[in-house]
C-alpha cells in the first residue's frame, strides 16, 4: 500500500490549516497530497473516500483541508460527511441538526435541498443529517450508487468522510463506489497491531484503491528550516507508539 502524503503535527488550535500563515508548509503538504492521488489538472468527477482504523486519527481533518485545497474558481468541490455515528464535519460547520445524507437515504428530501454552500469559494457541504442511526443500515441496500452518479455530474471532486473501519462496516459499503481511498494513520495514535494489519494488507483488501496518509507526524528537531519544519529525517513515525496519548 503506497504512502501518498505526510502531514505534520500542526500544533494549532485551528481545525482548518490551509493558507494559515503560521504554518505555511501545511498548505504545501495538502497540495502534495492532492497531486499524489491525481486530483489536479483536467481530472473531474472524482470521488475520494477518507477513513482510518480507529477514531482520533484525523480523517475528518484530512477530509476538510483536502477539500478546501481543491476548491477554487475553476473547481467545484463537495465535502460529504457520511460518518453517521460521529459527524465531526457536520458539527464543525454547525449543520448537525438539519437534513442531510440520512434523510436522503430515507428518501425524505431531494439532493438540491441538502447541499449547502460554505464560506470557501466553490466548496459545498453535504452533512450527515439527523436520522443517522436508523440510516446506517441503508448504506448497503440504499441508493448510494445512484447518489454518487448524480454527484459526479455536478462536482469536479467529491471528498467523502466515513467512519473508521473498526468496528463498523460503513466504509466497506461506500468504498466500491469511490475512485480512491485514503487511509489515515496518525503518529502516536494508531496502535501497532493496526499497523501490522495494514502491512499485511488484510483488513484493507476490500477497500478500493487504497493509499496511506501519515497524519500528525512529530518533529524530532533535525533539518529545520526557517518555518521550524524539518524535512526527511526530521520527522518520525509512530510504529512504537501503541496506545500513547496526544
Amino acid at each position: 500500500i503506497p504512502i501518498v502524503a505526510e502531514i505534520a503535527d500542526s500544533m494549532l488550535k485551528d481545525y482548518v490549516v490551509i493558507d494559515n500563515l503560521k504554518k505555511p508548509f501545511l498548505t504545501e503538504q495538502f497540495l502534495q497530497l492532492r497531486a499524489s492521488v491525481g486530483l489536479r489538472g483536467n481530472s473531474s468527477g472524482k470521488i475520494v473516500m477518507v477513513t482510518s482504523a480507529i477514531s482520533g486519527e484525523g480523517k475528518s481533518f484530512i477530509s476538510t483541508n483536502l477539500s478546501i485545497s481543491l476548491a477554487g474558481p475553476s473547481k467545484k468541490v463537495l465535502l460529504m460527511d457520511i460518518d453517521l455515528r460521529n459527524p465531526r464535519i457536520s458539527n464543525l460547520y454547525k449543520i448537525g441538526n438539519v437534513a442531510g445524507i440520512a434523510e436522503l437515504l430515507h428518501n425524505e428530501v431531494t439532493l438540491d435541498k441538502v447541499i449547502r454552500r460554505t464560506a470557501t469559494e466553490n466548496l459545498f457541504l453535504l452533512g450527515a443529517g439527523m436520522k443517522r442511526l436508523s440510516a446506517a443500515e441503508f448504506l448497503l441496500d440504499g441508493n448510494i450508487p445512484e447518489l454518487f452518479v448524480k454527484l459526479r455530474e455536478q462536482f469536479d471532486y467529491i471528498i467523502v468522510d466515513t467512519p473508521p473501519v473498526r468496528p463498523v462496516f460503513d466504509a466497506y459499503a461506500i468504498s466500491p463506489h469511490c475512485d480512491a481511498t485514503l487511509f489515515v494513520v496518525r503518529h502516536g495514535k494508531t496502535p501497532k497491531r493496526v499497523l501490522q494489519l495494514v502491512d499485511d494488507n488484510i483488513k484493507l483488501r476490500p477497500l478500493h484503491n487504497v493509499s496511506i496518509v501519515f497524519n500528525g507526524v512529530k518533529e524530532r528537531g533535525f533539518a529545520k528550516n526557517d518555518d521550524g519544519y524539518g524535512y526527511g529525517q526530521g520527522y518520525g513515525y509512530g510504529y512504537g507508539y501503541a496506545n500513547s496519548k496526544q
